[in-house]
């Protein structure tokens, strides 16, 4: 009896996030994509963003967001080579953890992707407490219906 609960004990303890420890943030992000376009002349938009992530797919096995699928909201306007816009996220796996993003659009590549900011802007359970924030590239397939998030940045637990 003794020897399993030291093997239940050990495989906890395993995957347990400790106070003050940091993560890379970096990783990709993919999943669907249903964006509604409203155009606005040539080259000029605005973009009304709702995204299905998978489980989102982390350099760092250990950072309290990887394997959370998530669901993101937001709108952004592009006007010719420009974008901006902003939104929020929220990451989720139930029974364990919550983590609630913000992103900020700033600009856009020459592919057409959506660069920006993200940051963590709350959390529970076994991520409560967590900051952090980073830069994103986002690359919609709007045919498809799908996207690729490449993500970058860090994330600490207080």
């Amino acid at each position: 009896m003794k020897l399993i609960l030291c093997a239940a004990c050990a495989s906890f303890i395993g995957t347990m996030t400790f106070a003050g420890q940091s993560f890379d943030g970096s990783g990709t992000g993919s999943g669907q994509s249903m964006n509604e376009v409203t155009v606005l002349g040539e080259g000029h938009m605005l973009v009304q963003s709702l995204s299905a992530y998978e489980p989102l797919a982390t350099n760092d096995p250990e950072n309290p967001m990887a394997g959370l699928p998530g669901k993101c909201f937001g709108s952004f306007e592009i006007n010719r080579a420009s974008a901006a816009g902003a939104g929020h996220c929220v990451f989720a796996k139930e029974g364990v953890s919550t983590v609630v993003t913000d992103w900020v659009v700033t600009g856009m590549t020459a592919e057409g992707a959506m660069t920006g900011t993200w940051s963590v802007i709350g959390a529970s359970g076994a991520a409560a407490g967590l900051t952090g924030g980073g830069r994103f590239s986002n690359l919609s397939n709007r045919e498809a219906g799908t996207f690729e998030n490449t993500i970058t940045g860090a994330v600490a637990m207080p």
